[in-house]
């Protein structure tokens, strides 16, 4: 009776596997709407709870099932003498990497939050690596992945130019308005709603951070797409150029393709380009090409062909869409001068920033810098001339290594290999395979990734405007787009792998988990293995299977309980404390952001958010040199009980020391007590130490020297901030001068003028 039901089953296996493509397409999709740059703030660790929740669901109904194709799924899947067996190794031992990193950032103190952040992130990757295991011994569950992943593309393709030419002006405006009531102070309860906006949407309030944001919103036109960074959207982008491409090329030679259907690709080919093009992003644009010549050249349909018509191919499909596309970027002014002759600058700064990741590296070459704690060692390291604090090497080596030490390094150097050598060696289906695609819809694949999406928007406490109306019409666009493609099982995986994998050589990847996931889901469409026809036992792999559904759910429990459950209620709390401090109900403020501290301890950020509400009065009083008051001893303690624990909490952030040193500055100017100076320079000098390129942080330090008296070393450290400031002005880095104010007092301590 077991047997018949086992053939039976597997007679029509299409239901089964078209429930648990639904299920990976929602999850897919919503991975790939939402903002990755937050990974860091654990802003996305719903989508890493709900990947190992459905990896254990998945593992449990493949272990109880009778299928004998879900034995063969089982046995492939603990297989590793296959290129897709390799990769998921690599993949494991990148995991492993990142988890070690984080431990060490644990031993050693560092941003701790921020790296158990990100190693959830990236174990809810590994789940999701595992369902592509699963999905990819059926060839045809391969080619529904990548249109949906080409759907989801071309959708936000759509999205992104109208980012480009509307969202700019609208929002532009609508900042410049907000600016200008809180620069008048007219109305003051409605400034401190804004401060309260802007302070919650990460908008600086002043200083070079407000100008360096200024100059991107009111100067820039990249569409960014979902995510927070163009260069991000830009690499999406390329991915889905590439494999429409390929797509273009089956409809332009398929006999069962019809004509109406091969121009709505070539419409979708021409709005991804375009958008590409708006992003500026060169690398990508770079790594589209390539890959574009990759799908002609190596195109399965076209291994006989002569030199000649290669090339002739490759001029029509490649070299002149990319020209026209150039060339309707320079008429239109969005390939300006600036573009086409910074190429070298960037690469260039490209070069600074590796400079900058090899001292990291070797600071630390076993563990790496730790997950998101790149910029608190890189700091240290960069050289002047390059003007960005950035948050990871722009590198895929690198950041692998400064990310998750050797461990993850390996990880993907040997990622990157297997996408490389595979090539040619992917199984191909047959013609059952092929007609059983003409009943797959991805439709609920997207509309499930559009409920998450937006059902995260609410419980985020957004306020639903424009471009959430937007995103949803190019939702639709995406859906329609999955629908049109041809469903074949020859899609251009390997090609796409390698335009994200150039795109990765100077562009930030690991950080970001969109990066990564669609690395992961490339490498191993291509990679997929062949079905056997003979399965092994499944006795040993039900087993298996279940003790892995266990641990995902495991898993699963500690994401939740370690991750996200303590990062969104403090994140709550603190935001009810911030809102409660610009309205003046200062102890009200102080109660929220303690709650916050307590709900989730590991965070630095909270930390300097309580103590900058603590210090609040403080921080505001100004009061001339000789005149002392008195602050009462239990405000104090707690400030000094705060400022111990925020430095604690990660003892290389520059901007607690910072906040610690002027805390100590404000208490001098009351008391006179020099106790507070000398407390202030010890922070503050090794805060210089370790950023030695801030003009600003330099500039500051001379004059809390001068302050104490240290006339020596005022003059000293003045003339180090005007150095800098002279690189700052010869690379013309115009975030990053000093006021002229503050240039005025390092001339006069540097010619010995120290009296104001």
């Amino acid at each position: 009776m077991s047997t018949r039901h086992s053939s039976d089953a597997d007679s029509s296996p299409a239901p089964l596997s078209k429930g648990r493509l639904t299920v990976f397409g929602t999850l897919l999709g919503s991975s790939l709407l939402w903002t990755s740059e937050g990974a860091i703030q654990g802003e996305g660790l719903y989508l890493a709870v709900l990947w190992l929740l459905s990896l254990c669901g998945l593992l449990v109904s493949l272990a109880g099932s009778e299928r004998q194709s879900d034995h063969r799924t089982l046995n492939q899947l603990f297989a590793i003498r296959s290129l897709a067996g390799l990769a998921t190794v690599a993949i494991v031992v990148f995991v492993g990497g990142v988890w070690l990193s984080t431990w060490h950032v644990f031993r050693v103190a560092g941003d701790r939050r921020a790296a158990l952040n990100l190693a959830f992130a990236w174990t809810g990757l590994g789940a999701a690596a595992v369902w592509c295991r699963v999905l990819f011994a059926r060839m045809e569950c391969r080619s529904a992945v990548l249109r949906l992943v080409v759907g989801l593309g071309a959708g936000l393709a759509v999205f992104g130019i109208w980012q480009s030419e509307f969202f700019y002006a609208t929002e532009a405006q609508n900042y410049l308005e907000k600016r200008q009531l809180l620069d008048s102070g007219s109305n003051p309860a409605r400034a401190a709603q804004v401060r309260d906006e802007f302070q919650r949407s990460g908008i600086p309030l002043d200083g070079p951070g407000r100008r360096q944001f200024e100059q991107r919103l009111l100067q820039s036109s990249e569409p960014f797409g979902p995510y927070a960074l163009a260069n991000t959207f830009a690499g999406v982008l390329a991915v889905t150029l590439v494999l429409l491409l390929g797509h273009l090329l089956v409809a332009v030679q398929g006999e069962n393709v019809s004509r109406t259907t091969a121009i709505m690709i070539l419409g979708a080919c021409l709005v991804t380009g375009w958008c590409l093009i708006l992003t500026k992003s060169r690398t990508a644009w770079l790594a589209a090409g390539i890959g574009a010549i990759f799908v002609v050249v190596r195109g399965s349909s076209w291994g006989s062909a002569t030199a000649t018509r290669l090339l002739l191919r490759t001029l029509v499909f490649v070299g002149i869409p990319a020209a026209l596309f150039l060339m309707g970027g320079v008429l239109t002014g969005v390939i300006d001068r600036e573009v086409l002759l910074e190429s070298p600058r960037s690469f260039r700064f490209r070069l600074f920033y590796w400079e900058g990741a090899a001292g990291v590296i070797g600071e630390s070459p076993w563990w790496g810098s730790g997950p998101g704690n790149f910029r608190q060692h890189y700091l240290q390291h960069k050289p002047v001339e390059s003007s960005e604090a950035i948050l990871d090497p722009h590198n895929l080596f690198l950041d692998a290594w400064c990310f998750a030490g050797l461990a993850g390094l390996t990880g993907i150097l040997g990622l990157a290999g297997l996408i490389i050598i595979g090539h040619g060696r992917q199984a191909t289906t047959n013609d059952a395979s092929l007609e059983s695609l003409k009943h797959w819809s991805l439709i609920p694949s997207v509309a499930g990734a559009t409920v998450i999406h937006f059902a995260a928007f609410w419980f985020a406490g957004k306020t639903a405007e424009t471009q959430e109306a937007v995103l949803l019409i190019s939702l639709g666009t995406a859906a329609i787009v999955t629908q049109l493609l041809p469903r074949h099982t020859e899609t251009p995986g390997t090609a796409a792998a390698l335009t994200l994998l150039i795109h990765l050589q100077a562009a930030g990847g690991l950080q970001i988990p969109v990066c990564g996931l669609l690395l992961i889901v490339l490498t191993l469409a291509t990679l997929a293995p062949p079905t056997q026809k003979n399965p092994a036992s499944p006795i040993t792999s039900r087993k298996t299977a279940l003790l892995g559904g266990l641990i995902a759910c495991g898993l699963a429990l500690a994401t939740t309980v370690w991750g996200l459950v303590p990062v969104t209620r403090a994140h709550l709390s603190a935001s009810l404390g911030m809102q409660k401090l610009e309205f003046g109900d200062r102890k009200g403020a102080l109660r929220s952001l303690t709650d916050a501290v307590d709900l989730d301890p590991l965070s630095a950020d909270l930390r300097q958010q309580f103590l900058q509400a603590a210090a609040y009065d403080l921080m505001r009083t100004t009061v001339a040199t000789g005149e002392t008051s008195v602050l009462p001893e239990t405000d104090w303690l707690r400030i000094q009980q705060a400022c111990s624990d925020l430095i604690d909490s990660d003892t290389r952030r520059i901007s607690s020391r910072q906040t610690v040193a002027e805390i100590h500055y404000r208490m001098f100017r009351r008391t006179n007590d020099h106790q507070y100076i000398d407390h202030c320079l010890a922070s503050l000098r090794l805060a210089a130490e370790w950023y030695p390129g801030s003009a600003s942080l330099l500039a500051t330090l001379a004059q809390r020297e001068a302050d104490a008296g240290n006339i020596d070393a005022a003059v000293s450290t003045a003339r180090r901030a005007m150095n800098v400031e002279a690189v700052n002005r010869e690379w013309s880095h115009t975030d990053q001068f000093l006021p002229q104010p503050d240039v005025r007092k390092m001339q006069q301590l540097i010619h010995g003028e120290t009296n104001e």
